[in-house]
C-alpha cells in the first residue's frame, strides 16, 4: 500500500502542476488547497474497486472537502497545514497499528507450542537485531518479555524463525539438517490470542511436523499455558 502511494503521489502532483499552468495562463488560477484536494481524489480513484475501498472513499471525501474550502480566503500556511494534516494522521495511525518485525530463536530440537507473553515486569529485557525484535524462546517454549505487543495483530510475514544450537548457530526452521531430509518441522497455527484475566495479547504458534488441527494440539497443556500467561506481572 505504501508503495502505491509513493508511486501515485508524484503522478497526481504532475497532473495538478500541468492543470495549474493551464489555468494560470487562462487567468483562472486556483489556490494551492484546491490542487491538494485534487491530488487526494486522483490518488484514490484507481483503488476504488480494490480491497482498499474504504481508504479510497476517505481520500476522496478529504479531497472534496479541501476543494470546497478553496473558495474561502486563507493564507498559504493554513492551506498547506490543511493539506498535510490528513497525511500526517494517516501515517501516525499506520505506524501505531503496524505489527512488529520479529526474530524467534528456538532451542534446537524443540517440538511443541511456543508462547510469547508481552509486557511482563519480570520478563526478558528488550533486545533488537536491526529493526527486528529478538525473542529468545526458553527450553520449555515459553518467553515472558518486557516488549509490549505491537499493532493490532501478529503478522507472520514480518517474522523469521530459527533453531539455535548450543553454540549459538542458527538454522531457519523448515530447512532440515544434513541427512535428515524427512524431518519437515514447520511453524503452524499462527494466531493471536487473548489472556483471559488481563485481556492482553500474546503470540502463540506450534513448532512441529504438520498437524491436522493446530487448535487441538496437545489439549492437555492448555491449562498449563493459561496459568503461565495469567501469572505474568504487568509492567
Amino acid at each position: 500500500m505504501y508503495q502505491y502511494f509513493l508511486l501515485a503521489f508524484p503522478v497526481a502532483a504532475l497532473v495538478c502542476w500541468v492543470l495549474a499552468s493551464v489555468l494560470k495562463k487562462r487567468g483562472r488560477a486556483k489556490p494551492i488547497i484546491f490542487y491538494g484536494g485534487l491530488i487526494y481524489v486522483l490518488i484514490a480513484l484507481p483503488i476504488v474497486w480494490s480491497w482498499f475501498l474504504y481508504i479510497a472513499l476517505g481520500s476522496i471525501m478529504i479531497g472534496l472537502i479541501l476543494i470546497a474550502l478553496s473558495r474561502l480566503q486563507m493564507n498559504r500556511r493554513l492551506q498547506l497545514g490543511l493539506i498535510a494534516a490528513p497525511i500526517v494522521l494517516f501515517f501516525a495511525f499506520a505506524w501505531q497499528s503496524e505489527s512488529s518485525y520479529n526474530i524467534f530463536l528456538i532451542p534446537e530440537g524443540y517440538r511443541g507450542r511456543v508462547v510469547v507473553v508481552h509486557g511482563c515486569a519480570e520478563g526478558a529485557p528488550r533486545e533488537f537485531e536491526g529493526r527486528y525484535r529478538l525473542y529468545k524462546i526458553g527450553a520449555n517454549g515459553l518467553l515472558k518479555s518486557r516488549f509490549a505487543f505491537a499493532g493490532t495483530a501478529f503478522d507472520s510475514l514480518h517474522s523469521k524463525y530459527f533453531f539455535v544450537d548450543a553454540q549459538g548457530n542458527r538454522r531457519p526452521i523448515g530447512e532440515a539438517p544434513d541427512g535428515q531430509a524427512g524431518t519437515a518441522v514447520s511453524i503452524q497455527g499462527l494466531w493471536t490470542l487473548t489472556a483471559e484475566r488481563t485481556g492482553d495479547t500474546f503470540i502463540d504458534f506450534i513448532v512441529d511436523v504438520p498437524v491436522a488441527d493446530p487448535h487441538a494440539y496437545r489439549p492437555d497443556e492448555f491449562s498449563q499455558w493459561q496459568n503461565e500467561i495469567d501469572s505474568c506481572r504487568r509492567q
